[in-house]
């Protein structure tokens, strides 16, 4: 479980604009079906487990993806500042390389 969530933090810090698309898609795939299968899960839970079992199991992740959302909210203003940089320079590249090719 903490090797899945460890692939998931990998994916929101990324800084390279390619990848950053990507990966928030995949990111909203898994949320859309942890909230359709979620429910299912939890439901099979109750049953082995009893229902304050399966609720406090539940909670566990919530907590996890919830202390992962505020580590995220201390380095979204970095995050932003270097993806900012990335895309001046590279708008900056660009308009370099059409210059010297009207020339």
């Amino acid at each position: 479980m903490f090797s899945h969530l460890k692939n998931l933090c990998s994916f929101i810090y990324l800084d390279c604009l390619e990848t950053r698309g990507r990966a928030n898609s995949f990111l909203s795939i898994i949320d859309d079906l942890g909230k359709g299968l979620g429910p299912f899960f939890f439901s099979k839970m109750i049953s082995p487990l009893g229902r304050e079992r399966a609720f406090n199991l539940s909670l566990i992740g919530w907590l996890i993806g919830g202390t992962i959302t505020i580590g995220m909210f201390f380095t979204i203003r970095r995050d932003e500042e270097k993806v900012q940089f990335e895309i001046r320079d590279r708008l900056e590249h660009h308009n370099n390389q059409s210059q010297s090719q009207n020339s």
